[in-house]
């Protein structure tokens, strides 16, 4: 008697049991998601970046792509690291790359102009940038670095151009003045030049490359002690940067 109420427990607790799903696979809890690596080593090399790291962050951009060699950011991210290092050849190659991850990714089509820039090729470093701003035609910093590249090649009237076009998109921009500043300096419109590195510095007043403008500009109307001052101004600045 007391076998058979053992057993017609021990089933009634097996029916429960199944009943409840409490078999052995209710037990095995699904394993967590994979931690997406390329994405953590992205942000560890961005960070780096940030706190002018390049060298330190161009391993961590290398280790998100041996985890995904096709990851856009790190590939884009890295070209810039090695910009900054004024490593052109290999910033070349990782922007090319990047241009053939994502063909409609302005950025990358700018930084690959400046690069060719850099490298004195500005034939390629205008058909990239031109590139740039077909994609985006609200794109300042394109046509910037075209100014600078037309300033490069002394096509002043086409560089004035560009530089027009990056203030009326980006007139924030201190640099966009003071580009301009020096190409008016070169065709003698030094008023012209006065009023861009007066803005620049109103922008930004700790642009030594302002005052150092606004000093040759003044020199030339034959302004020494407003020319002086600034002078002064842009060596103290630059000895801060330092």
């Amino acid at each position: 008697m007391e076998k058979r109420k053992l057993l017609i427990s021990f089933l009634f607790l097996a029916w429960i049991c199944a009943a409840s799903g409490c078999s052995r696979k209710t037990f095995h809890q699904p394993s967590p998601k994979p931690v997406n690596m390329a994405r953590f080593y992205l942000n560890q090399g961005i960070q780096l970046q940030k706190s002018g790291q390049f060298e330190a962050a161009i391993q961590y951009y290398k280790r998100s792509i041996k985890v995904n060699p096709k990851f856009f950011p790190a590939v884009f991210d890295m070209g810039l690291s090695y910009s900054r290092l004024g490593n052109y050849k290999k910033a070349l190659s990782m922007f090319t790359e990047s241009t053939k991850l994502r063909s409609d990714f302005p950025p990358s089509y700018c930084e690959l102009g400046l690069t060719y820039a850099r490298m004195k090729n500005y034939p390629k470093a205008l058909q990239n940038l031109t590139r740039a701003i077909q994609l985006n035609p609200k794109y300042a910093e394109a046509y910037l670095n075209t100014g600078v590249v037309f300033e490069q090649e002394h096509h002043n009237k086409k560089a004035l151009l560009n530089y027009n076009k990056a203030i009326q998109l980006n007139p924030h921009s201190a640099r966009c003045f003071v580009d301009r500043g020096y190409v008016y300096m070169k065709i003698k419109k030094y008023h012209a030049a006065v009023r861009d590195f007066h803005k620049a510095i109103q922008i930004n007043p700790k642009s030594a490359l302002a005052f150092k403008g606004l000093g040759k500009a003044y020199t030339a109307l034959g302004e020494q002690t407003k020319a002086q001052f600034a002078y002064k101004k842009a060596e103290m600045l630059k000895q801060k940067s330092q």
